[in-house]
């Protein structure tokens, strides 16, 4: 007897796409630009206020400690607004709100032997073999199923019909695809 397919529904909505952000691990590719896009500001902070101080200082001006106070303030605004983890998530709210601005979908991801198919209700559909897929990360809300090194699907444990199901879901994707991750909370 044929096991009864496996399907998650979701409602691709602001909610989910924030919920996904929120739950994927951090890429430490990711981390390494910010770190060095960091230092890159850093040093360029500190040459122009020991440059500024200095000639100032020369000058005889009475606020050459202004740019002392001045200019890594400015430098840190700009480090906060490109940056920072706060900044990385209003962009990605932004693009999100883009998205869902037009409409918001129905997603299906049907499950089985081969791989799944991942559609929605204005017809878009896409199939994705499980030789295709790179890894998958697990969490105790749900997993992560990669299309690529960057590319993810979002499938929350509730968006199956029962806890039976997602351990099904679970063991198969185990048996499938080589590189499974688990992540904490």
């Amino acid at each position: 007897m044929a096991e009864p397919e496996l399907r998650a529904e979701y409602t691709e909505d602001e909610a989910y796409f924030m919920e996904a952000y929120d739950r994927l691990p951090a890429d430490p590719r990711g981390r390494t630009r910010v770190q060095i896009g960091s230092v890159l500001l850093a040093g360029l902070c500190v040459s122009l206020t020991t440059f500024r101080t200095i000639s100032d200082r020369r000058a005889g001006d009475p606020t050459w400690w202004l740019s002392l106070v001045i200019v890594p303030a400015i430098f840190a605004a700009i480090w906060w607004f490109t940056f920072s983890t706060a900044a990385r998530r209003r962009v990605f709210l932004r693009g999100v709100r883009r998205h869902t601005a037009e409409a918001i979908h129905q997603g299906t991801v049907v499950f089985d032997e081969f791989g799944f198919v991942s559609s929605r209700e204005d017809g878009r559909s896409k199939t994705h073999l499980w030789s295709d897929v790179p890894r998958v990360i697990f969490r105790a809300d749900g997993c992560f199923v990669f299309i690529d090194e960057t590319t993810s699907f979002w499938v929350p444990r509730r968006a199956l019909k029962s806890a039976e199901d997602y351990g099904r879901l679970e063991s198969l994707i185990r048996s499938k695809v080589a590189r499974c991750e688990e992540v904490g909370e």
